[in-house]
């Protein structure tokens, strides 16, 4: 039983992680592992050479736990249960919520020293996706009219959606500049794969206090594409979009066109960091990560539809029949003139979900040092942002651990932990931004599963190469190779 429900909690972890954005955040002082230059580009191991094989990361961040969507309804041992409780739901939303997720998997990357500087390279697949709604979504539950002294405005607009799937090929450089100061810089080519994005959602419903007319507000612009298969708009024969589908059936003469539209796909992006060493104990470090767009040209699909304005004023209580069918077919063709959408094929920039980290890091002694980090995201318009703090020790030669707490979403209950481990010139590493569901499968307890009940953040990484060249004065945690 033991087994099984850590093999639960292991699989609901990495399934919520890749299904729902972003780099694990306890890893970001693990400076054993070379993926830290994906926080910032100055950051590096101090080795003569390192080349990873795999790299993989997921990351779901959410507005509510467990604790804000369901309702427990105690009962006798056969009845108890839980029923989603939408105004539990409402009063956990905030004014401007965010759901972000990202997958990175990096299949090679390499880094070796030149001198004082360093230069990493690498290649990965990415998808980040960021999607943002205000508290008014959840009013909807109770219809548009709250009370005469309410307001009675339904306000949806900014609803919106940013994704994006590319392979990425990077290639990086940190160097001093002048004393205690490092900067880093990283130049990424990008290939875009897929990409959906809400460049425009206005939609506003206001019910009159007097009259109590509806009247409905409405401006939306998609952007799509997708570069494996053209995409195909099938309309009804009202001009409603009926369909939207697929074709992806190549064939191996057509591996070229393949090739074309990855190409015309493309964009770049920038890593910018810099570190500098405040005292012997005390260092600071920022940088920018994924500034940058991608150019969709081939695939693409570009929906908008009118301005749409209209007041409902109802149906009089002494109307006929067939003044009462009248207003049913003016309701009708509003209703299809609202979701009547046009397409075209234009080219369209889409901007990456740009990140920002700021932090500091004092060192305790050899064994330990903390840090502080603040991460903010950039999409929509809208920031996504969290709060670490963060405990890191080394054990020995072989061993570095990380420990770390997270504010994300208004919830405070996000401890870490990250561990990488060495064995000669071989490398593997695992972090975890949430081990809520690890305790709660090792030891099921009242505190664990109200702290698993409340988590709404979690991140899942791990990797594995190989470290050559390492100094003496390393990195405590590594093994010194002879």
């Amino acid at each position: 039983m033991k087994l099984i429900k850590s093999m639960v909690a292991v699989l609901t972890t990495v399934c919520l992680s890749t299904t729902l954005n972003a780099q694990s955040l306890v890893g970001y002082y693990m400076d054993a592992v070379p993926y830290i230059n994906n926080y910032n580009p100055v950051f590096h191991p101090n080795c003569k050479v390192y080349v990873y094989l795999v790299d993989m990361y997921a990351n779901a961040n959410i507005p509510y736990g467990i604790n804000d969507v369901f309702k427990y309804i105690p009962a006798d041992a056969k009845d108890e249960r839980y029923i989603i409780d939408l105004d539990k739901i409402y009063s956990s939303t905030h004014k401007n919520n965010n759901i972000s997720a990202a997958v990175d998997v990096k299949p090679l990357n390499f880094g070796f020293r030149v001198g004082t500087g360093f230069i990493n390279a690498g290649f990965g697949i990415r998808t980040d996706v960021a999607v943002n709604y205000s508290k008014d979504l959840l009013k909807l539950r109770k219809g548009t009219y709250y009370g005469q002294n309410q307001d009675n405005t339904i306000d949806l607009s900014g609803i919106g959606v940013n994704g994006n799937m590319y392979a990425e090929y990077k290639i990086g450089y940190t160097k001093p500049v002048i004393k205690n100061l490092e900067l880093g810089v990283a130049l990424k080519r990008l290939q875009g794969l897929a990409n959906l994005r809400s460049k425009k959602t206005d939609l506003v419903l206001h019910t009159d206090n007097d009259m109590y007319d509806l009247n409905i507000q409405s401006s939306v612009k998609v952007d799509a594409a997708f570069t494996p298969g053209e995409l195909i708009v099938k309309y009804d024969e009202d001009g409603n979009i009926d369909d939207i589908d697929v074709d992806d059936s190549f064939k191996d003469d057509e591996i070229k066109a393949i090739v074309k539209s990855l190409l015309k796909n493309g964009g770049w992006a920038v890593d910018l960091g810099g570190k500098y060493q405040f005292s012997e104990k005390l260092s600071f470090a920022a940088s920018i990560i994924d500034l940058g767009f991608i150019r969709w040209h081939k695939n693409t699909l570009r929906f908008s539809n009118n301005d749409f304005n209209w007041t409902f004023s109802g149906v009089d209580a002494a109307s006929n029949l067939n003044d009462i069918d009248n207003v049913d077919d003016e309701v009708s063709d509003r209703v299809k003139e609202l979701s009547k959408f046009s397409s075209t094929t234009k080219t369209y920039f889409s901007s990456l979900n740009t990140k920002v980290y700021l932090s500091a890091n004092y060192i305790i002694g050899k064994v330990m040092n903390v840090g502080i980090l603040y991460h903010g995201m950039l999409y929509n318009r809208h920031i996504q942002q969290t709060f670490t703090s963060s405990a890191n020790f080394t054990f020995g030669r072989c061993t570095q651990l990380s420990v770390s707490h997270t504010f994300a979403n208004w919830h405070a209950n996000l401890i870490g932990a990250g561990i990488a481990q060495n064995i000669g010139s071989f490398q593997i590493y695992f972090m975890l931004d949430q081990i809520s569901p690890a305790v709660w499968a090792l030891n099921e307890s009242s505190l664990s599963d109200r702290w698993l009940r409340k988590t709404n953040y979690v991140s899942f990484q791990m990797g594995l190469g190989f470290v050559f060249g390492r100094k003496h004065n390393f990195t405590p945690g590594l093994v010194e190779e002879k």
